[in-house]
């Protein structure tokens, strides 16, 4: 474990901001048929989910807490951006919301 509470300890990137993703997302490849990549910077958290799991997003665009506690995991945010390329989305755009956030939090 990490000894900031905020960070994760990542084996392959070290000690990281954690972000959280679907577990289809999680065990999918990169050379894998796509199964979607939708992502946002809420609260200043990455988040992924694919396809399947965003069927399951409320009116209001959220999942319900249960099926978020049980179809996610934690991984670093360099393993969220390597992930997010695979996917078409830029690290810029990864960054743009980063920092929307921390303002809309400030």
């Amino acid at each position: 474990m990490s000894e900031n509470p905020e960070m994760i300890l990542c084996e392959g990137h070290g000690e990281q901001p954690p972000s959280f993703v679907c577990l289809h997302l999680a065990e999918s490849q990169p050379d894998d048929a796509t199964i979607g990549f939708h992502w946002n910077c809420e609260g200043g958290d990455l988040l992924a989910n694919c396809d399947a799991c965003e069927a399951h997003a409320g009116d209001d665009g959220f999942l319900a807490d249960d099926y978020f506690e049980e179809n996610f995991v934690v991984i670093c945010r360099s393993c969220f951006i390597e992930m997010a390329g695979a996917n078409g989305v830029s690290s810029g755009a990864i960054t743009e919301a980063e920092a929307a956030a921390q303002a809309g939090a400030a």
